[in-house]
């Protein structure tokens, strides 16, 4: 069988340096969340916070996940406000010892159009 996987984002190439400058900008806190040392099988809610400090609305697309990543939520936040993106990973079908998961967002931001987050921990 053969697998085919494509990426899209928003072709931001035409817009001038002042609606750039009007976009969306998402400002995490943290672009990794570690859970520590955890029991295979344990659920972990993973939050990441961040802040609109652009002149528009965020809207994150899409999101991509490595591993068994369930119940994403990714709000559309206001200029201005604070937002989070949550999630839970399962840790039930994972390998023991050290994890590293990367989150791809692909975003309506033309200042960071794909934003990469992180999950880290160890397993035992």
């Amino acid at each position: 069988p053969m697998k085919v996987q494509a990426f899209f984002k928003e072709n931001f190439s035409a817009m001038t340096k002042e609606q750039i400058a009007e976009g969306p900008m998402p400002m995490f806190q943290s672009s990794t969340f570690s859970f520590g040392r955890v029991k295979a099988g344990s659920r972990i809610d993973v939050v990441y916070n961040y802040t609109n400090t652009g002149k528009s609305s965020f809207v994150c697309h899409k999101v991509d996940t490595e591993g068994n990543i369930k119940e994403i939520l990714t709000p559309e936040t206001r200029a201005g406000g604070k937002g989070k993106i949550s999630m839970t990973l399962d840790t039930s079908l994972m390998s023991k010892g050290d994890q590293l998961l990367r989150i791809t967002l692909t975003t309506n931001s033309p200042s960071r159009p794909v934003i990469n987050l992180y999950i880290a921990g160890i397993i035992e």
